[in-house]
């Protein structure tokens, strides 16, 4: 008697390390088919303010999905990416124009981008300022941005944006005046 009831004691013990070690081992496995947060992010937006209009939420849900399956982020391996990179490659254009006649020689560089896939295209210029300027096709909306620096310690800074606070079609133009004292 003495000797059954050693045996279910060591049966016991044995059972329970065996559910606490099963346990922590279930509780630490990640399965394949299982919902992250950044697996979620890769779909949805994490900025999106809290009264867009349902039209505009679908539509940047949809954008930021095609996106980041252009950049690869979703199969990154994949050919088509290549593909893409190789096509917006070929569409980069720096242009150079130099003046030797000019004691102070400064040199106009213009540098083009079009992102067909991004829906954007791009122009950069430097030269007597400093100049960006991006139109989104998606929403018919050009930002530019021109900087120039008055002297060594002061930028004065012109740029268009979306207006955060009023509809997708407003724009916001700032001027800022940047000055570095010692």
């Amino acid at each position: 008697m003495l000797i059954l009831l050693f045996s279910l004691l060591q049966l016991v013990a044995f059972a329970e390390t065996v559910e606490l070690h099963t346990w922590q081992q279930i509780q630490h496995t990640k399965y394949d088919n299982t919902i992250e947060a950044q697996d979620v992010a890769l779909y949805v937006p994490q900025d999106l303010p809290a009264d867009m209009p349902d039209n505009r939420v679908g539509r940047e849900v949809m954008d930021h999905t095609f996106r980041n399956f252009i950049k690869g982020k979703m199969t990154p391996n994949a050919e088509i990416f290549r593909t893409v990179k190789k096509v917006e490659e070929t569409l980069n254009y720096d242009i150079a124009i130099n003046q030797p006649s000019v004691k102070e020689e400064i040199q106009h560089k213009f540098r083009v981008q079009y992102r067909p896939f991004q829906k954007i295209a791009k122009l950069r210029y430097d030269g007597f300022f400093n100049a960006n300027m991006e139109y989104f096709f998606d929403r018919s909306f050009m930002e530019y941005s021109v900087e120039k620096y008055l002297d060594d310690s002061t930028l004065l800074t012109i740029k268009q944006s979306p207006d955060p606070i009023a509809d997708s079609t407003s724009a916001l133009t700032t001027l800022n005046l940047s000055m570095t004292w010692y």
